[in-house]
């Protein structure tokens, strides 16, 4: 599946929640992201060791406040975290990006300037 998606040319990336895919997606030369569901402190431990296994581009941390809240843990893995989830407001996008996520996806346009430098 991989291959045709990077022989089609008009994709850069994959977003995937099967983390063994960044790799063989990386070797076809396409983007990957892993996104990661954090409910618990156990999922938490378990995407910490996913995220580094991984050797994804970036990481996708769901919801947001999951983001914000173990931020610490996160950043021991050492690769670029985006979030989103339950962002509704420009303080919650503040937030994320305090917490060192370097985007914030949402379903509210209002709030997409707030990822460009200065926004």
């Amino acid at each position: 599946g991989l291959e045709y998606l990077a022989d089609l040319g008009r994709l850069a990336g994959v977003v995937t929640v099967h983390h063994h895919l960044a790799k063989p997606a990386r070797r076809l030369g396409l983007i990957s992201v892993v996104r990661l569901f954090l409910s618990d402190s156990r999922s938490v431990e378990r995407g910490v060791g996913i995220a580094a296994k991984s050797q994804a581009d970036a990481i996708e941390i769901l919801p947001a406040a999951a983001a914000v809240k173990v931020a610490a843990e996160l950043n021991k893995c050492g690769i670029p975290r985006i979030t989103g989830g339950l962002c509704r407001t420009e303080a919650d996008v503040r937030e994320a990006l305090v917490s060192g996520c370097r985007a914030v996806t949402s379903t509210r346009p209002a709030l997409w300037q707030m990822n460009r430098p200065g926004g």
